[in-house]
C-alpha cells in the first residue's frame, strides 16, 4: 500500500474516531479550516476514484501531430502548431500516400492513416505517453463505413453509414478491427452521463449475469444477498467505487449498519465524492445520526448531485462501462482488466480543414495563433445556450439549466438565450447553437480568444464543396478556438453531439480535446476540429526552472551532470479553497507540481512526486543534442498539466551543424532558450528563430551541413523525417520547399559516425516565407 493511500486510510479513520468519542464536530473542526479538510479528502478521493496524476491530463510532449506528407498545406499547418506548442521532434508523424479526397472508405482508413499511424506510435515508443493525436491539414474527414456494418440486421435508420476521422482514431481499439460496436450511442465510456450510469452493469458482457442476479435481488427486496453478490463483483473489481456504495446501500435497508458503514467508507477512499447524491439517497436514512456516517458525509461535494464528474485524460487507462477508471498498479494486471471489463480511447481532432468548405490557409493559421496566445488567460465572457422551438436546439436544452447553474457557482457568467444567436454580446466565453443556417458576423457577437462555439446541425462537418447549411468553419473563421460538426446525417440524436456540459469542463480547466470527449457519449460521426490542447481556463502548474541555468546548451559529462532547480510553487488543490477564497472564474494563480514526468528524447524515463531538484546524467546516453520534456500535474481531478523542454548536449561538442547562405537574413538572438516564460509571457517556450529565407513555393532552400571530421555520413531532418543524405563530413544540399510547407521549420543535422553511432546536433528553427 503506498504512502498517499495509508494517509487517505488514516484521515478516515481518525476522523470517523473523532467523531465517535467526541459526537461533536466543533471540536474536531477547532483551529482547523474546515474547507480545508474537506477539499483535501474531496482531492484525495478523486484521485482515488480517477488515475495517477503523472498520467491523466494533456500536455505538448503527449501530443502527435501527423502530417499528410504529400500536401503542401498540411504541411504548412503543421509547421506552425509544432513552434507554437514547442512539439518534440519524435511526436510529428508524416504520412506519405494520403488520399487526396474530403471522403475515403474504412478500409483504406485502416491501411492508409490509422495502422501506419499506430505502428509508428510503437516504433519510436510514443504509445506509453501519447495522449491525443492532431491531424494537419489535407486528411480525409469522412470515412464510408458500410462495410463495416455489413450484416447487421434490422439496423436503425439513425446509425448512418458514415463516421469522421476524429471520432474513429479516437475510438481506435475497435476501429481497427472493423467492429461496428464503434457506432453505439455510448460507446465513449469516458464521457460524463448522469450520476446513475454508476449504478449500471460494471463489465459490460464479462459480468452481465452476474449483474441480472443483483438487479434480481434488489427488485425482490433481497437485500443482503443483493449486496453480497455486489461485493463478489467488488473483488474482481476493486476499483469499482459505485459497487462499494451500491453495496453500502443494500447493507443498509438489511440492517447490518457496520457493513454500510464499512462499504461506504471504501466508496469514499477508492472515489466517490457525491455528497449532495447521499443525502437525497433514502436508502441511507437510518444511518443519519451515526457519528461516522456524518463524519463521510461532511467529507464529501454536496453540489454533486446530478452528474458523474470529470477525470483527466489518460490514454493508458481503461474507462469501464459505467464510467469508471480501470485502475491497477501493476501494468499487466491492469492492461488484462481493461481487456476484460473496459475500454482505451485516443483524444484527437483536425487541426484545420484548409479544402472544400474549410478554411483559407492563413484562416486557419490565424486560428492555431489565437489558440495558443490564449492558454491561461482566463478571459471574462459570457457561456450563452441558444434555446429556439427548433429540434436542432431541443436536443439538448433538456441540461441547459444545470449547465448555467454550474457555471455560476464557479463565477462565470452564463445563461439561455432564447434566440438563434445571441445578438451584439462583446465577449462571448463560449456559445452551443441548434440552427441549420446562421451568419455569426451578422449577429455582432464576439468570441474572446480560446473560446470554444459550437452547433448541431446534420452537415456542420460535411466539408466537400456544395453541401448544405452552414459549417463549423464558419465559427472558427469568427475566433473559435474548436468546433464540432457531423460529417453526415446524425438525426437529432443527443449522444452525437456535444452536451451543454462541455463548457462547465473546459470552464474547470480541461484542455479543449478532453472538454469535448468528456462531453459526446458517441462520438463515431463528430468531426472536431481545433487546436486540441487549448486551455484558457487552465490552472495547470508551471514548473519554472532556476535562474541559475542560463546557458544556450548545457553540456552534461560523466563527470558533470546538469542540475536543474525547479520552483514548485504555488497551492495545492487541496488547500486552494483557503488560501484564494474568491470563486474558480476569479483565480488566476496555477496551482502547484504534484507530479512530474520526464520524457528523455520522446521516451518514458521517469513517473513520480513533483521534486525540487532533476539531475540530468550522461551514462547510457550517446553523444550529441538531447531534449528533456518535464511535465508537471497538479493534484486536482483534472490533473491540470503543463511541460517545459530543456535541450542539453551530451559529451564534448562536436561541429555538427547547419550552414546557411550569406544572402540569408539571420535573426538574433539566443540558440534554444530553456528558461521558463515568466507570468504573463506565452509559456510555450518558443525557440527564436535562426533565419528566415524568403521563397517561392517551387523554389529550393540551399543549406550545408557539416559533422565531426570522421563523420561517414552528414544527414538534415526535419523533425523526425529525413529530408537529405550525404556522403562524408561535409555536403550542400538543395531541399524542395515543397516538401517543408512554409513558416517556422525545425531542421536538425544528424551525423553517422566510423563505428556506426550516431551525433545529432541542436535544431535550426527557419521560417520560410512566400
Amino acid at each position: 500500500m503506498n504512502g498517499r493511500r495509508k494517509w487517505r486510510m488514516a484521515q478516515r479513520d481518525s476522523l470517523s474516531a473523532a467523531g465517535r468519542w467526541l459526537g461533536s464536530w466543533s471540536l474536531l473542526c477547532a483551529g482547523v479550516g474546515w474547507r480545508s479538510i474537506q477539499w483535501m479528502v474531496i482531492a484525495a478521493c478523486a484521485l482515488a476514484g480517477g488515475v495517477p496524476r503523472a498520467h491523466a491530463g494533456l500536455s505538448s510532449a503527449e501530443t502527435v501531430v501527423v502530417v499528410n506528407g504529400d500536401s503542401f498545406q498540411s504541411r504548412t499547418v503543421a509547421n506552425h502548431y509544432v513552434y507554437l506548442r514547442n512539439i518534440p521532434p519524435q511526436n510529428v508523424i508524416v504520412l506519405r500516400d494520403v488520399p487526396n479526397s474530403e471522403e475515403i472508405d474504412a478500409d483504406t482508413f485502416r491501411q492508409r492513416i490509422l495502422s501506419p499511424l499506430l505502428l509508428e506510435l510503437d516504433a519510436r515508443k510514443l504509445a506509453p505517453t501519447v495522449q491525443c493525436i492532431a491531424y494537419s491539414a489535407d486528411f480525409p474527414t469522412a470515412i464510408d463505413i458500410s462495410k463495416d456494418l455489413q450484416g447487421l440486421d434490422n439496423l436503425h435508420k439513425v446509425f448512418t453509414r458514415k463516421a469522421s476521422i476524429t471520432g474513429l482514431t479516437y475510438l481506435y481499439l475497435i476501429a481497427r478491427q472493423a467492429n461496428p460496436a464503434y457506432i453505439l450511442p455510448d460507446i465513449n465510456f469516458y464521457a460524463r452521463q448522469e450520476i446513475e450510469r454508476y449504478f449500471s452493469n460494471p463489465g459490460g458482457n464479462a459480468t452481465r449475469e452476474a449483474w441480472q442476479e443483483v438487479q434480481r435481488h434488489i427488485a425482490d427486496e433481497r437485500h443482503r444477498e443483493a449486496a453480497e453478490s455486489i461485493v463478489a463483483l467488488l473483488d474482481e473489481q476493486p476499483y469499482q467505487f459505485p459497487l462499494a456504495y451500491l453495496a453500502a446501500a443494500e447493507y443498509a435497508q438489511a440492517g447490518d449498519n457496520a457493513a454500510s458503514l464499512r462499504l461506504l467508507g471504501q466508496a469514499v477512499e477508492n472515489g466517490w465524492v457525491a455528497g449532495g447524491y447521499l443525502q437525497r439517497d433514502t436508502r441511507f436514512d437510518a444511518l443519519r445520526g451515526d457519528p461516522e456516517f456524518q463524519v463521510l458525509s461532511l467529507l464529501l461535494d454536496e453540489q454533486i448531485d446530478h452528474r458523474q464528474w470529470p477525470h483527466g485524460f489518460d490514454a493508458r487507462t481503461g474507462w469501464a462501462t459505467n464510467g469508471v477508471p480501470i485502475r491497477a498498479d501493476d501494468p499487466q494486471t491492469r492492461a488484462s482488466l481493461v481487456q476484460r471489463f473496459g475500454m482505451r480511447y485516443l483524444l484527437c481532432t483536425v487541426l484545420a480543414v484548409t479544402r472544400g468548405n474549410g478554411l483559407k490557409l492563413p484562416e486557419a493559421i490565424d486560428m492555431l495563433h489565437r489558440s495558443a496566445a490564449a492558454d491561461f488567460s482566463h478571459p471574462a465572457g459570457k457561456f450563452l445556450f441558444c434555446e429556439t422551438d427548433d429540434v436542432r436546439s431541443r436536443t439538448r436544452a433538456r441540461h441547459f439549466p444545470l449547465a448555467v447553474e454550474w457555471l455560476k457557482q464557479m463565477g462565470y457568467e452564463a445563461e439561455i438565450v432564447r434566440n438563434e444567436l445571441p445578438r451584439d454580446e462583446p465577449r462571448v466565453a463560449g456559445v452551443q447553437l441548434g440552427t441549420p443556417h446562421f451568419d455569426w458576423p451578422g449577429s455582432g457577437s464576439r468570441l474572446v480568444p480560446g473560446a470554444v462555439a459550437e452547433n448541431l446541425t446534420s452537415l456542420g462537418g460535411v466539408m466537400r464543396l456544395g453541401a448544405g447549411q452552414t459549417k463549423l468553419t464558419e465559427l472558427l473563421r469568427g475566433g473559435a478556438a474548436g468546433s464540432s460538426g457531423t460529417v453526415v446525417e446524425p438525426y437529432a440524436i443527443e449522444s452525437k453531439f456535444p452536451t451543454p456540459f462541455l463548457y462547465v469542463y473546459y470552464a474547470q480547466g480541461a484542455s479543449l480535446a478532453e472538454a469535448f470527449y468528456l462531453s459526446v457519449s458517441g462520438p463515431y460521426q463528430l468531426l472536431i476540429v481545433g487546436d486540441p490542447l487549448c486551455r484558457p481556463f487552465s490552472h495547470a502548474p508551471h514548473p519554472i526552472l532556476a535562474d541559475d541555468v542560463q546557458e544556450d546548451l548545457p553540456v552534461v559529462t560523466p563527470e558533470s551532470p546538469l542540475v536543474l532547480s525547479l520552483d514548485l510553487s504555488g497551492p495545492s488543490y487541496a488547500t486552494w479553497d483557503e488560501i484564494e477564497d474568491v470563486p474558480l472564474a476569479r483565480r488566476t494563480r496555477h496551482l502547484a507540481p504534484a507530479e512530474l514526468v520526464l520524457l528523455r528524447d520522446g521516451e518514458l524515463v521517469h513517473t513520480g512526486p513533483a521534486v525540487e531538484t532533476i539531475n540530468v546524467e550522461a551514462r547510457g546516453m550517446p553523444a550529441g543534442y538531447h531534449r528533456l520534456d518535464i511535465v508537471a500535474a497538479a493534484d486536482d481531478p483534472l490533473a491540470q498539466k503543463h511541460s517545459i523542454a530543456v535541450p542539453f548536449w551530451v559529451g564534448q561538442p562536436e561541429p555538427c551543424r547547419i550552414e546557411l547562405p550569406e544572402s540569408t537574413e539571420i535573426r538574433p538572438g539566443s540558440r534554444a532558450s530553456i528558461r521558463s516564460r515568466g507570468s504573463g509571457e506565452l509559456p510555450h517556450h518558443r525557440a527564436p528563430m535562426d533565419a528566415q529565407v524568403s521563397l517561392q513555393q517551387d523554389r529550393k532552400l540551399r543549406i550545408a551541413a557539416q559533422g565531426p571530421a570522421d563523420a561517414r555520413r552528414i544527414a538534415v531532418w526535419r523533425d523526425a523525417e529525413q529530408l537529405v543524405v550525404g556522403e562524408g563530413a561535409k555536403a550542400r544540399f538543395e531541399i524542395d520547399v515543397a516538401r517543408l510547407g512554409l513558416g517556422p521549420v525545425r531542421l536538425q543535422p544528424q551525423a553517422e559516425m566510423g563505428d556506426g553511432s550516431i551525433v545529432r546536433g541542436r535544431p535550426y528553427w527557419i521560417d520560410i516565407v512566400p
